[in-house]
C-alpha cells in the first residue's frame, strides 16, 4: 500500500468542491494490515460505520455513544417583544420544552412543552395550575416557536430569554411503570418530559423513557387537588431519595417520602401516595434529567465563602441552575445574557427582573464563583446544580497574533483600542466617511456593522451612525442613531423603534438592518431580532458612515467596524453567520457566501471598500489598530508622565488593576480598563488618570498629548479549570501554549507541598506572581540563572534571592509557597523556539554584547528571531531597575525608549540596544545593561 505524506508546520486544510473528504472504504475482511498507524480512519461498508485504528485494533465509531451536539439539544435565545405576533428563530431545532422569562420586568416564568401542547403553560414561580392560552406560544416550529400577543411572553419594549430543550418530538405512550405515561424522551441527551394521572398508591412507578436513572426530577400537578394547587416537587440524586426541594420556593432540602424512599431506576421513577406527586384526582407533568458526559451534568459542590471557588463540569456551560440545600433562591444563568464575563441571574422561584452582581463565570470546562453570595457560595453550604453544555467557543490566537504593542493617546472619555475584527474606525465628534454607494430603496438591501458606543448624548439629539442618504434632510432616508439614551431606528423623520435600550458604553454590538424593497424593515442585535416595522422608504441615497455627514448633527459616537452592504434581504441564518464572523473572512467580500455583499469596509486603517468600487472619503477620521487576538494581559504605561504601571488580565476581569511598581493589593477602578474585546480593549473616562488621561487634566501636562503604550498578550478566550496541581481547588488558567504564555489564578491552601497547574505543557522559565487580596511583593520567579528557582522583586531594584524559596517549576505545575486563603495571580512564560526566549547573559563592559535568540544561544544556532520586545534585569547585585525596550516606541536601531516596570517614571531616552535578525545587541557599558561579569535576566519576544 502506497503512503502519501503531507508535512505541515501547524495546520493542514482540505478544500473540496464537494464540501467533503472521502475516506477509504471496504468490508471488515478488507481492512488493511500493513502501513497502519494509530489514528487511521476508514469506512466499514459491512456496518455502515466509520472506524479507526488505535495501534492494535480497529474500533467502530458508534454515533449513539458520542456526546450529543449541545446546540442541537439545548439553546438559549434572546428576543424583544413586539406586542403583536412573531416567530422566534435561531433555536437550531424544534423544541419540546420552552421556558420563557421577561428580563427587564416582573412577568412570571412561563413553561411550555410539546406533550401538553403549545397552548398550555405553567409558572415555575407559582403553584398556579396549568393555564390555556392561544396568545402565548402558538406553535413549536422547526427552528424555534411562534408567539401571540400575550404580555407574559411578547410585551412591546420588553426583552426575553427563552431556554429551549429538545426531547423526542410527539408524545408516545410508555407502560414501563405501574402508571402509564405520555412521553417525549431524548435518551441520548438524558432528558424527557411526560405526563401521568395519579393513583394514590404508595410504591407506584412511572416510566421516564431514558436509558439511565434520572438524577433530577421535577413534578408539578396540572390541576387543583383537594381544592388547592400543588407546588413543584424536586428530586435530586445528590440529596438522596428521602429528600426534596420545591422549585417555586426558597426552602432548604427537606425530608419526606415523596419518592417512596426509593431511587429511580433506568426505567422508572417511584412515587408515594402524597398528593404533590400521586393523587388519584391529580394529573401531573414531570421533567427528568440525568448526566451525559460532555453535555449535561447534575452535580454538587461545597461553598467556600471565598471568591474563586471553581467547579468542574467537563464542558463549557451554556446554562446553569443552582440551588443551595439551605434557604436560598434557585439561580438561573446562561451564556447569552452576559454582563462582561459574568452571566446575569434570574430566579426560577421569583418573577424578579434580571439581576447582576453574582459573578458566576463560565469556564471552558466548568464555572467559577467569583462571589461570596450565599445563594451560590456560602462557606458553610452545599449546593446542587444542573448544567448544560454549549458548543465549545474558546479560541486561542495564532502565534502571529499572540503579542502586540499598541500606542494610543488619552482622551478623557470612553475609548476603544482596536476593533471587533482587527482594527476599527474611531469617531471623534466631527469625523465621517462618505461613499458613492447608492442604495435603491425600491429593491432589497441589508447592511451589517459592529458598533461600540462611547457617548449616548444626554441632550437628546440624534447622532447618525449609518444613513442611506446624505442630503440636507437625512430623515428622508433610513438611519441608525442615538436617541438618548437608546440606539434607535429612524425613518421618515421619526424614531421607529428602540434597537438597544440604554446600550452599555464601550461594548461591541452587532447590528443588521434588512429592507425587502416593499416596506418591511427588520433590525437585529447580536443576531437576535430587535425591531420589525413596516415602512416604505421614500427615497434612496448614498451610504454614510459615522457621526458627521450633516455637521449640525455631529456627536461623539465611538467606534465602528466591519460594515457590509448587501443587495438582498439577509436571512436569519446569514445574520448569524455575520455575527459569528472571525478575522479569517474579515477581508473577504463574498461573505456570507452567496448573500450578495456588494461593498465591505473592514475599517482597519482606511475606508476602502473590498470590492474597490465604493471607496469612502474620510473626514477627520482616525483608526485604532487591533491588539493581540483575545488580549488577556494588558500592561499599560503612561509614557510622558510619571504614573503607575497598570496591569489588567482577563482571568481576574476588567477594572481590576495591579501595579508592577508596588506591593499594593489589586484595586478596582470602574472607569479604567472596562472590558476586554476580541481584538482590543475599552477604556473608561479614567478619573484616576492612570490609563486614559486627557491632555488638559492637570498642570504640568496642559496642552500636551497624553501618550500611552499598551503591551498585549493573547491567550484562550475562555479560561479553564486546571486540576494538574494538588491545591485544594483547581487553578483557573487562560493558556496559549504555542506562544509559551498563560495566566494562572489560584487560592492558596497554605501547603508548601501543593502544586498549581499552569496549562503550558512546557517547562515554565519565568513567573510574574502577585498576591491580590493584600499587600505583598510582586515576584519574578525563574530558574534560568542558577538552574534552581530563585526570585527577584519586579517592584524593586533588588537582586535575585533564594531566601525562603522552596519551589518547583515543571512542564505542568509550579509550587505554591503562599499562606492559606491568599488569592494569587501568575503570568507564566516558557521558551518557544523561534518566538520567545527566557534566559540570562553575562555583561562584558563593552559597546557590543550580542545575545542570540537562537535555540542554543549561539550565532550559528537554529530558529533565531528578531526581537520586538525585551525586558532586562540585573540580578547579581541590587540597585538596578528593570528595563523594557520595544520596536514600536522605538522603530529603528538603536532602540532608545526605556520604561521601567518597578518605577512610575516617564519614558526615558537611552540608546541601549540594537534589535537584529537573530539577536539583540547591548551597545552600552552602563551597569544596568552590561557591567563586567554582571548577570542579567531577560525575556525576549519576537
Amino acid at each position: 500500500m502506497a503512503t502519501t505524506k503531507i508535512n505541515t508546520p501547524e495546520l493542514f486544510e482540505l478544500e473540496s468542491s464537494t464540501l467533503g473528504v472521502r475516506l477509504p472504504s471496504g468490508t471488515t475482511a478488507q481492512r488493511p494490515s500493513t502501513n497502519l498507524n494509530s489514528g487511521d480512519f476508514r469506512y466499514n461498508t459491512d456496518d455502515n460505520k466509520v472506524e479507526y485504528y488505535d495501534g492494535s485494533n480497529w474500533f467502530q465509531i458508534d454515533d449513539e455513544a458520542l456526546p450529543p451536539i449541545p446546540s442541537e439539544n439545548f439553546n438559549a435565545v434572546l428576543y424583544a417583544g413586539n406586542g403583536g405576533t412573531q416567530s422566534i428563530t435561531g433555536v437550531g431545532f424544534e423544541p419540546d420544552f420552552v421556558w420563557i422569562k421577561e428580563r427587564n420586568g416582573t412577568e412570571w416564568h412561563n413553561l411550555f412543552n410539546s406533550v401538553r401542547g403549545a397552548d398550555k403553560n405553567l409558572y415555575s414561580n407559582e403553584t398556579t395550575v396549568e393555564a390555556t392560552s392561544s396568545t402565548k406560544i402558538t406553535s413549536f416550529d422547526t427552528d424555534g416557536f411562534s408567539l401571540g400577543s400575550d404580555n407574559n411572553v411578547n410585551k412591546s419594549a420588553s426583552f426575553y430569554v427563552a431556554w429551549c430543550w429538545k426531547a423526542g418530538g410527539s408524545a408516545v405512550s410508555n407502560s414501563d411503570g405501574t402508571i402509564s405515561t405520555q412521553l417525549s424522551a431524548n435518551s441520548n441527551a438524558g432528558f424527557s418530559v411526560g405526563t401521568y394521572s395519579g393513583n394514590n398508591t404508595a410504591g407506584a412507578t412511572i416510566g421516564h423513557g431514558l436509558n439511565s436513572a434520572p438524577e433530577l426530577i421535577i413534578v408539578k400537578s396540572l390541576n387543583s387537588i383537594g381544592g388547592s394547587p400543588k407546588g413543584w416537587t424536586v428530586y435530586a440524586e445528590p440529596l438522596g431519595n428521602t429528600k426534596y426541594l420545591y422549585l417555586d420556593d426558597t426552602i432548604g432540602a427537606g425530608t419526606y417520602n415523596f419518592w417512596n424512599n426509593t431511587s429511580p431506576t433506568a426505567s422508572v421513577i417511584s412515587l408515594s401516595s402524597d398528593t404533590n406527586v400521586n393523587s388519584s384526582s391529580g394529573n401531573y407533568v414531570f421533567y427528568a434529567f440525568h448526566s451525559v458526559a460532555g453535555y449535561q451534568k447534575i452535580g454538587t459542590y461545597t461553598g467556600t465563602g471565598v471568591s474563586g471557588n471553581v467547579v468542574e463540569t467537563g464542558f463549557e456551560p451554556a446554562f446553569l441552575l443552582i440551588k443551595s440545600t439551605g434557604v436560598e433562591s434557585w439561580y438561573m444563568m446562561d451564556n447569552k445574557r452576559l454582563n462582561g464575563f459574568y452571566s446575569d441571574q434570574l430566579y426560577a422561584n421569583l418573577p424578579n427582573s434580571e439581576g447582576s452582581g453574582q459573578h458566576v463565570r463560565f469556564l471552558s470546562n466548568g464555572f467559577v464563583l467569583d462571589t461570596t453570595d450565599g445563594g451560590v457560595n456560602n462557606g458553610t453550604a452545599s449546593y446542587i446544580y444542573l448544567a448544560f453544555a454549549s458548543d465549545p467557543t474558546s479560541t486561542t490566537p495564532s502565534l502571529a497574533n499572540s503579542f502586540k504593542t499598541n500606542l494610543y493617546t488619552g482622551t478623557d472619555g470612553i475609548q476603544t483600542i482596536g476593533g471587533h475584527l482587527n482594527g476599527s474606525a474611531q469617531f471623534n465628534g466631527s469625523s465621517s466617511i462618505t461613499t458613492n454607494l447608492n442604495l435603491d430603496t425600491s429593491s432589497a438591501f441589508s447592511w451589517s456593522c459592529w458598533i461600540n458606543i462611547s457617548d449616548k448624548r444626554a441632550n437628546g439629539f440624534i447622532s447618525e451612525i449609518l444613513t442611506t442618504t446624505l442630503t440636507s434632510s437625512p430623515y428622508n432616508g433610513l438611519t441608525l442613531g442615538i436617541d438618548s439614551p437608546n440606539l434607535a431606528l429612524l425613518a421618515g423623520g421619526s424614531n421607529q423603534g428602540t434597537i438597544i435600550s440604554n446600550p452599555n458604553l464601550g461594548q461591541w454590538y452587532h447590528i443588521v438592518i434588512t429592507y425587502n424593497g416593499s416596506g418591511s424593515i427588520k433590525c437585529y442585535v447580536d443576531s437576535v431580532t430587535s425591531v420589525s416595522i413596516t415602512y416604505t422608504l421614500a427615497q434612496g441615497g448614498t451610504l454614510g458612515i459615522g457621526d458627521g455627514p450633516v455637521t449640525s448633527w455631529s456627536g461623539y459616537i465611538g467606534n465602528i467596524d466591519q460594515v457590509r452592504i448587501f443587495n438582498s434581504t439577509l436571512t436569519d441564518s446569514q445574520v448569524r453567520e455575520l455575527y459569528n464572523e472571525t478575522t479569517a473572512t474579515a477581508n473577504t467580500l463574498n461573505f456570507p457566501t452567496g448573500a450578495g455583499c456588494v461593498a465591505a469596509y473592514p475599517l482597519d486603517s482606511n475606508s476602502n471598500d473590498l470590492s474597490g468600487n465604493y471607496n469612502g472619503t474620510d473626514t477627520s477620521m482616525t483608526y485604532s489598530e487591533g491588539t493581540s487576538t483575545n488580549p488577556s494581559l494588558v500592561w499599560i504605561k503612561y509614557r510622558n508622565r510619571a504614573e503607575t504601571n497598570a496591569l489588567y488580565d482577563s482571568v481576574r476581569g476588567a477594572k481590576n488593576m495591579i501595579r508592577s511598581n508596588g506591593t499594593n493589593p489589586a484595586t478596582d477602578f470602574n472607569d479604567s480598563l472596562t472590558s476586554f474585546n476580541k481584538n482590543g480593549f475599552t477604556l473608561g473616562a479614567d478619573a484616576n488618570w492612570i490609563v486614559n488621561r486627557g491632555p488638559n487634566q492637570s498642570s504640568g501636562t496642559s496642552g500636551l498629548p497624553a501618550d500611552y503604550v499598551a503591551w498585549n498578550w493573547g491567550s484562550a478566550s475562555i479560561p479553564s479549570a486546571n486540576s494538574d496541581g494538588t491545591t485544594a481547588t483547581p487553578s483557573i488558567v487562560s493558556a496559549n501554549p504555542s506562544a509559551g504564555f498563560s495566566i494562572v489564578r489560584y487560592t492558596s491552601d497554605g501547603s508548601i507541598t501543593s502544586t498549581v497547574g499552569h496549562g503550558l505543557g512546557a517547562d515554565v522559565k519565568l513567573i510574574l506572581q502577585k498576591r491580590l487580596n493584600n499587600t505583598q511583593i510582586f515576584y519574578a520567579i525563574t530558574d534560568v540563572i542558577t538552574g534552581s528557582p530563585q526570585y527577584i522583586q519586579l517592584d524593586s531594584t533588588g537582586a535575585a534571592d533564594i531566601t525562603g524559596m522552596t519551589f518547583e517549576l515543571t512542564d505542568s505545575v509550579f509550587s505554591n509557597w503562599e499562606s492559606n486563603g491568599n488569592d494569587i495571580i501568575n503570568y507564566c512564560f516558557a521558551n518557544v523556539s523561534g518566538y520567545q526566549k527566557i534566559g540570562y547573559y553575562v555583561g562584558n563592559d563593552t559597546t557590543s554584547n550580542t545575545i542570540y535568540t537562537t535555540d542554543d544561544g549561539t550565532s550559528g544556532g537554529a530558529n533565531g528571531f528578531e526581537p520586538g520586545w525585551v525586558m532586562i534585569k540585573r540580578t547579581d547585585i541590587s540597585g538596578y531597575n528593570w528595563r523594557i525596550l520595544d520596536n514600536t516606541r522605538s522603530t529603528s536601531n538603536p532602540r532608545n525608549k526605556e520604561l521601567y516596570p518597578n518605577l512610575t517614571n516617564a519614558e526615558g531616552t537611552y540608546s541601549a540596544a540594537n534589535f537584529n535578525s537573530t539577536s539583540f545587541e547591548i551597545i552600552v557599558t552602563d551597569a544596568s545593561y552590561n557591567a563586567l561579569n554582571g548577570e542579567y535576566l531577560y525575556l525576549v519576544i519576537k
